[in-house]
């Protein structure tokens, strides 16, 4: 339940059951739980979101494979205005628009998921709708940055690195972005470190 006002209501019911996490969108009109199981007990109600005033369920699913910064929690970003919502697999994002709950259409009209090969972490800008992804190195594919702008599906920039690993901090305004990157031999030890910087 949600309390609320002066004398701190009862104002509406969400009902869940065993939640284990809770998580408000940035403008706090929608509210996300989740109820701790894992994606493979296939539970269909495993993450419910809710509108916050009215108590609605609008999206209800099953725990995604994966998170979107290998923690456990949270499976789901928000964009910085709460307009988009986004998840992951080990090789695609879907966005969704919080208008309708429906994956971002591409060029073409069609409801897709940003296809990203050896995808290991995204994280929005804290002041645009913009996302910044980061894929690993694979067979003779360097690891790449990629930021891309959402609902658009634009890519505005990119950046191709091999042998090393690598961080991604936004700067608290969104106006610069770190990629912290440590050089690695061909055995996979650490050589140097660096911070590279993009505006």
């Amino acid at each position: 339940a949600l309390w609320a006002g002066p004398d701190f209501t009862k104002k509406v019911r969400l009902p869940h059951a065993n939640v284990k996490e809770i998580n408000f969108s940035p403008d706090e009109e929608y509210v996300l739980l989740w109820n701790g199981s894992h994606h493979s007990e296939h539970d269909d109600n495993a993450v419910r979101i809710y509108h916050v005033l009215t108590g609605q369920i609008v999206r209800k699913c099953r725990t995604p494979p994966c998170t979107p910064n290998g923690d456990d929690f949270p499976h789901f970003f928000w964009s910085n205005d709460g307009k988009f919502i986004a998840e992951c697999n080990e090789s695609r994002i879907m966005v969704r628009d919080t208008e309708n709950w429906e994956i971002i259409k591409d060029e073409t009209g069609k409801r897709t998921a940003l296809k990203f090969e050896s995808l290991k972490c995204f994280e929005w800008s804290p002041r645009d709708n913009v996302l910044a992804v980061w894929t690993l190195e694979k067979d003779n594919n360097p690891a790449r940055l990629t930021l891309v702008e959402i609902p658009s599906r634009r890519e505005i920039a990119s950046r191709s690195r091999t042998q090393c690993e690598a961080e991604m901090h936004w700067q608290s305004e969104g106006d610069y972005l770190c990629l912290l990157v440590n050089k690695l031999s061909k055995t996979r030890k650490r050589l140097s470190t660096n911070l590279e910087i993009f505006r």
